[in-house]
């Protein structure tokens, strides 16, 4: 038996993937298993049932795959008209093609051209380009391409930084580029990406901040009640306690994380260094054997000392959770500030491509998207 007429074992996601189109169908498979020859199968049983061909849209990743599919597709219109049936789409005809079906290829074949067969950014320019005023662009505009885009975008968050920075304006911005100028820039530039690409994002809800300051007070505070009350003395324990209330202190009098300064002045606070690993994160706590000779000395059992390191841990845990949410949250405030300040940038972005008649490849994504809404 030859190679071609081999059964495969996908035989029958192959015939369904050509021949039912009253369906939504998602093919997975590598490079080299024939996914281009089950599209173009697909497209000329389509034409073969009667679908015109303007009525079918082939949307590709590069414009290269978009002229090889169309390659492909008018090599089997002209085998199957020819009454030969390509190996790859025996599984999907085995009974060959009725006249009918011949005769609405031939007339396909005359026009297989109006098949829209490019990538998604073809596709939408091909939408919008009868009705610029329904897609509130430029007739005339012409199209960026990618490094260009990109290029002009960069110079344009660049200057806003420099104008941005050099005002005297203030603000988060200006305290973490105090802070950290390198990072900051960076993240900078990173919110403006996203925001271009993204042109609805918004920033994550936060929480109030002073909620998690009593709670990270809260938590030291019954730590050190647990550990005034404890049966036993644990002298590392202890040492821990004193730690994180001198964590609580200096938040307590710390500037006003409402304000940019304070902001900044929390996230970049880190837990003493007494409780860390070298990596800045919290030590576990692992002080079961200390408990244990701590109970011993007080005259406990060693169930009482299990019971002791239990509990200290569980509480050494809701301090260290408490921390970590504080300055999450603080995160999550500096994030949506920035986001806030960063948006001017994509105003003089979209300026800038009215004032020179262009269009980067997303405009034409939501164009099309916004035209084809009702």
């Amino acid at each position: 038996m030859s190679s071609v007429s081999k059964v495969l074992k996908d035989d029958g996601a192959r015939r369904d993937a050509i021949s039912l189109h009253d369906r939504s169908i998602l093919v997975e498979a590598g490079a080299g298993s024939g996914k281009t020859a089950v599209m173009a199968g697909r497209i000329a049983a389509m034409l073969a049932e009667g679908v015109p061909p303007r009525a079918i849209a082939a949307v590709t990743f590069t414009e290269l795959a978009a002229s090889e599919l169309l390659s492909r597709v008018r090599e089997f219109v002209a085998d199957l008209t020819a009454g030969k049936i390509a190996p790859e789409l025996r599984v999907a005809l085995p009974n060959g093609l009725s006249q009918v079906q011949r005769d609405n290829l031939a007339a396909a074949s005359a026009a297989i051209d109006e098949i829209t067969c490019s990538t998604i950014h073809g596709f939408c320019q091909r939408l919008i380009k009868p009705y610029p005023a329904e897609a509130d662009i430029d007739p005339g505009a012409g199209v960026m391409d990618r490094n260009q885009a990109d290029l002009a975008f960069l110079e344009i968050v660049d200057g806003w930084l420099r104008e941005r920075l050099s005002g005297g304006q203030g603000g988060i911005l200006a305290e973490m580029v105090l802070h950290s100028p390198g990072e900051t820039v960076a993240l900078i530039h990173k919110i403006a990406e996203n925001l271009r690409r993204r042109r609805t994002l918004s920033a994550p809800p936060v929480s109030p901040l002073d909620g998690h300051m009593k709670a990270f007070a809260l938590a030291t505070a019954d730590f050190a009640g647990f550990m005034d009350g404890a049966a036993a003395a644990e002298p590392e324990t202890v040492a821990i306690v004193e730690r994180l209330a001198e964590m609580a202190t200096t938040l307590a009098n710390g500037p006003d994380p409402g304000t940019p300064t304070g902001l900044v002045r929390l996230l970049a606070s880190r837990p003493h260094a007494d409780l860390c690993t070298k990596a800045g994160a919290f030590a576990s706590y692992r002080k079961k054997g200390k408990w244990a000779a701590a109970a011993k000395q007080a005259g406990l059992s060693k169930v009482d000392g299990d019971r002791l390191n239990d509990a200290a841990d569980a509480h050494y845990t809701v301090c260290c959770n408490a921390w970590v949410a504080l300055v999450q949250a603080a995160a999550g405030h500096a994030l949506a500030a920035l986001i806030d300040e960063a948006r001017p940038i994509l105003q003089r972005y979209r300026d800038h491509k009215r004032a020179s008649a262009q269009l980067d490849f997303d405009d034409l994504i939501f164009a099309a998207r916004s035209a084809a809404r009702p």
